[in-house]
């Protein structure tokens, strides 16, 4: 059903765009069934997380890649499970609101084209008024995700990012001396980053407890 906006009445202009329509349906068919009783959307996009890790287009190359010999390799894990992601991480980037209102605009703007990711940036940074050519840059042209490590400590956590780093907001979930739980987003974009964590000695602590951020575990 997403395929009849996303695909088909939008179309992209080149093959390395195709994630414009397979990274849609995969994000919105799962969405809207979610929507609808079908199994949440947390547990697609783990579903979806686990198929793309394994692949080997996922550590080697891009979303927006020209290079393949035949234009029907650019169905892959990348376009499809990894375009998905990139759409569920904008939405987190920018909120629900805006999200939506920008996906609105661009699909009404465009119906009936062939366009390319750079209206879709324009029409998200429009409706939220944030700059993400970083985000489009750094999840579409550049090959895997950010490769995380993580050192507990009693009242502070270190996340070591394995090779370049990569600049995302990060969920952590933990119970405090005191039993209460706590959970706080972080911004990391340094290749160690340590911070403090309220009421510690911390216990169970949780990354990304909300199926919000594609990564690996160093």
């Amino acid at each position: 059903m997403a395929h009849q906006w996303f695909g088909d009445a939008v179309g992209y202009a080149a093959w390395k765009e195709v994630w414009l329509s397979e990274g849609f349906a995969s994000y919105f068919g799962p969405w809207l069934h979610a929507s609808t009783g079908g199994p949440s959307l947390d547990r697609s996009l783990e579903g979806m997380r686990r198929r793309w890790l394994i692949s080997k287009e996922g550590r080697t190359l891009p979303i927006r890649w020209g290079g393949y010999e035949h234009p029907d390799s650019a169905l892959n894990t990348n376009t499809y499970p990894k375009g998905a992601w990139v759409l569920h991480m904008l939405r987190g980037q920018v909120g629900d609101e805006d999200f939506f209102a920008g996906i609105k605009s661009w699909y009404l703007a465009n119906r009936g084209t062939a366009v390319n990711t750079s209206t879709l940036r324009e029409a998200l940074e429009e409706a939220s008024g944030q700059t993400l050519g970083w985000f489009f840059s750094q999840w579409l042209d550049h090959p895997g995700c950010p490769e995380l490590r993580f050192k507990w400590e009693n009242d502070a956590v270190i996340i070591t990012q394995i090779g370049a780093p990569w600049r995302f907001n990060i969920r952590l979930r933990w119970t405090g001396s005191d039993g209460e739980v706590r959970e706080k987003v972080f911004t990391v974009d340094q290749s160690e980053s340590r911070f403090e964590l309220e009421g510690g000695p911390i216990q169970s602590p949780v990354v990304d407890p909300l199926v919000e951020l594609l990564w690996r575990k160093a």
